[in-house]
C-alpha cells in the first residue's frame, strides 16, 4: 500500500471516531477525549485543504471536499457538545428549582428571640420599620 492508500484509511478512521466518540458518553466523561478529537479534526482538515490528499494532487475537489467533510465533523462535534453544556445548565436550574420549592414550602417559623426586632416587610425603600412592640 502507498501513502494515499494508508492516508484514505487514517481518514475513514478519523470519521468513524468523529463518529462514535462524541455520541457515546466517553467524550463527555472524559473533556480531553473530546478537545483530542476535535484538535485531530481541525489540524487534519487544514492540512487536506491546504495540501490534499495523497495520490489525488490532480484532483483540487478532492482536496476541497475532504477537507469541508473533515471540518463539518468538527462542527457536528461542538454541536454535540453544545447540547451537553445545554443539559447540564437545565440539570443544574431544575435541581436549583426543586431546592427553592423545597424551602419556600416549609411553614415559616417565628424566632421568639426575634420579637423586638425591626422588619421592613410592610413596603419599598422609605417605608417605616415596624418593630414587634409597636406592630401592634
Amino acid at each position: 500500500m502507498d501513502v494515499g492508500n494508508w492516508f484514505i484509511v487514517a481518514l475513514c478512521s478519523l470519521v468513524a471516531v468523529n463518529y462514535v466518540v462524541p455520541r457515546t458518553d466517553v467524550a463527555r466523561r472524559w473533556p480531553a477525549v473530546f478537545w483530542a478529537v476535535n484538535g485531530i479534526d481541525f489540524a487534519v482538515g487544514v492540512v487536506v485543504l491546504l495540501h490534499g490528499v495523497p495520490g489525488f494532487e490532480s484532483h483540487s475537489i478532492v482536496r476541497f471536499m475532504v477537507g469541508l467533510a473533515v471540518l463539518m465533523h468538527l462542527a457536528q462535534n461542538f454541536a454535540i457538545k453544545s447540547r451537553w453544556d445545554s443539559e447540564d445548565r437545565q440539570e443544574r436550574l431544575d435541581e436549583e428549582m426543586r431546592e427553592r420549592l423545597l424551602y419556600e414550602e416549609q411553614p415559616a417559623e417565628t424566632d421568639p428571640r426575634l420579637a423586638g426586632v425591626r422588619t421592613w416587610r410592610s413596603g419599598g425603600r422609605g417605608s417605616r420599620a415596624v418593630t414587634g412592640a409597636s406592630a401592634a
